[in-house]
């Protein structure tokens, strides 16, 4: 095992649904209930790193797409990028643009019994998974635990999430293991995520 650095989740902070069934799908931070919890595991120790940005069409503000990049970029880029797309602002910064700092790693979800891809750009939720990561007790290595995920909404504006490291669920470490090795033959690559592709299966 190699250690997980502080680099690999939480390096240079700038700034979905829980879906999916066998097949795949995205686990998104948004649509934990308040008060809930979602049980998941990591399971490759080095996320994707990446800067991302949501944008509208002009001619339909309903058709919104994430434009992506694996640096951090200029606005000349986002501009050339974008192209008509109009880019989402900061909520207190109008004329600004909205890019935030992502990691982005493959996940075994126990409610939907599959691997995900967890997307987060949460500063707080990157520098608990960065200390439990460090943590001996697991050999500094994040794919060795579960983590559980919990969201509190009851001290408005504030969205407190938290996370919490917990022992390999008991009778699971098979059936993890197989989903995704199916996962990986199938086509798995997070990497398409920096291209608009699909990361659970070739175009």
């Amino acid at each position: 095992a190699y250690e997980i650095s502080t680099r690999d989740w939480s390096s240079d902070v700038c700034s979905s649904d829980i879906s999916g069934s066998s097949g795949g799908g995205y686990l998104n931070m948004s649509k934990v209930p308040d008060k809930g919890e979602i049980r998941f595991t990591i399971l490759e120790q080095h996320p994707l790193e990446f800067y991302q940005l949501w944008a509208s069409d002009p001619d339909n503000k309903d058709t919104r797409k994430p434009f992506r990049w694996d640096y951090q970029p200029t606005a000349e880029d986002i501009s050339t990028d974008l192209g008509e797309f109009i880019p989402d602002e900061k909520y207190d910064t109008p004329g600004s643009q909205d890019v935030k700092f992502m990691l982005a790693c493959p996940v075994y979800n126990y409610s939907t019994n599959s691997v995900q891809v967890f997307s987060f750009h949460q500063v707080t939720v990157m520098k608990e998974i960065d200390a439990i990561s460090q943590m001996e007790d697991f050999d500094k290595d994040i794919t060795t635990v579960d983590l559980i995920l919990g969201k509190d909404k009851s001290k408005p504006p504030a969205l407190i999430y938290t996370v919490r490291p917990v022992p390999k669920k008991k009778g699971t470490e098979e059936t993890v293991a197989a989903a995704w090795i199916e996962a990986k033959e199938a086509g798995f690559d997070i990497n398409r995520l920096l291209t608009g592709g699909n990361p659970f299966k070739a175009a």
